[in-house]
């Protein structure tokens, strides 16, 4: 008896499924590289600590005494912003540093003073009346009524001519 080979099996078929799409990072425009969440938290860290650091220069520069020079208030601040560096507050040590050398140099930078008792008028001459001349190149003056308040012209003497310059 011969025997019977049996018939080859049939395959299923599967179903034909949707072919995924494969997604593409579409590059992004330059203000998302330039300003993303992360960036924008960080320098908002950043402008934190270094207004933290310029408050202490503040509260420093009022525990500091008045007397104290401006090459002491210089090395507090140099020191001060390294310690608060070196402890890894970068940003608190620079606000830090730059408070106390705004503080410091408040006038300037070489701003000791020296310009304050200097007189760049005479007293006298602020107080004198403005001189105006009229279409015919005549002087005259604008004064004020002390009774009514109102204000007119007066033209000038010949004698107040002669001791005025113009």
């Amino acid at each position: 008896m011969a025997t019977k080979k049996a018939a080859p099996r049939k395959r299923k078929r599967k179903a034909p499924t949707a072919v995924r799409k494969r997604k593409y990072n579409k590059p992004k425009g330059f203000l998302n590289d330039l300003m993303n969440p992360t960036i924008a938290m960080n320098s908002a860290k950043s402008t934190a600590s270094g207004a933290a650091g310029g408050v202490g220069a503040i509260v420093a520069n009022k525990l500091i005494p008045a007397t104290s020079g401006k090459f002491f208030k210089l090395i507090a601040a140099g020191v001060g912003g390294f310690g608060a560096a070196a402890f890894g507050f970068p940003h608190i040590g620079s606000g830090f540093t730059g408070g106390m050398i705004a503080l410091t140099f408040n006038n300037g930078l070489m701003g000791d003073g020296e310009m304050e008792e200097e007189e760049f008028a005479d007293e006298d001459s602020l107080s004198e009346m403005p001189l105006y001349l009229d279409a015919a190149g005549e002087p005259f003056v604008i004064e004020e009524d002390p009774q009514s308040g109102e204000s007119y012209t007066r033209y000038l003497t010949e004698e107040e001519k002669s001791m005025v310059d113009f």
